[in-house]
């Protein structure tokens, strides 16, 4: 299986029995929060079992273990329920790429999910591949309303020329003032890290790469050379 940054997947029952299990044990939550623990990772909200996220591992890995995180479509004091945990990865039966997410029925329900729909075409125009991901994809994925007012737009751009990926940004431009929604680009790269593509256009030599395992410093260069150049 494909295990990337931002792919969704859907897990068992007993993955998800036993990921709430290990989090139930690290005693990190109090009694009311792990009753919404368990809602979100375990029992579903509106009768929709909550898919779980692809995530950076940032503690020692655990052998057969898939880092996953699960958000919550409600916000409390703004914030939103955003849980760590780690699911066997045997327990996992499928996963969905923003690339797959992208082409479901978008309801158009607030600002930034209109805004989407907008994307996808500047995006065919310049022959850009096109994902989404963060609180618009889990609303198309899960049809619970994950976006509000002021949620941004993430968004996953396939590997494609410097032309093509230039033209593609700069065309988002229109649309950041029309919806008043932050429209966030990230370069897919083929070595498995993302970058944001607004640094890419910066006055640097290095863009920070964000991977399934570390974040590093990645030169410019070498991310033109492995999408095929700057021309």
């Amino acid at each position: 299986m494909d295990f990337k940054r931002h792919n969704l997947v859907e897990i068992t029952d007993r993955g998800r029995e036993w990921a709430f299990w290990q989090i139930q044990k690290s005693k990190a939550y109090n009694n009311h929060q792990i009753e919404q623990v368990r809602e979100l990772i375990v029992e579903g909200i509106q009768s929709r079992k909550i898919p779980g996220i692809i995530r950076r591992n940032e503690e020692l890995p655990i052998e057969r273990m898939i880092p996953v995180g699960f958000a919550s479509p409600c916000l409390n004091n703004e914030r939103r329920l955003r849980i760590p945990a780690f699911v066997p990865e045997e327990e996992i039966v499928k996963i969905i790429t923003p690339y797959e997410v992208i082409n479901m029925k978008n309801t158009g329900r607030t600002e930034c999910l209109l805004a989407l729909d907008n994307c996808k075409k500047i995006a065919a125009e310049n022959g850009i591949r096109l994902g989404v991901w963060g609180s618009a994809c889990l609303e198309i994925y899960t049809g619970l309303p994950y976006t509000h007012p002021c949620s941004d737009l993430d968004l996953l751009v396939g590997p494609a020329s410097y032309s093509n990926i230039k033209n593609f940004y700069l065309a988002l431009e229109s649309l950041r003032s029309r919806y008043a929604c932050k429209i966030d680009p990230e370069l897919d790269l083929p070595s498995g890290y993302g970058v944001k593509v607004m640094e890419l256009f910066l006055e640097t030599e290095d863009v920070l790469g964000k991977g399934l395992v570390d974040v590093k410093l990645i030169p410019k260069q070498e991310i033109w050379g492995l999408i095929g150049g700057e021309n």
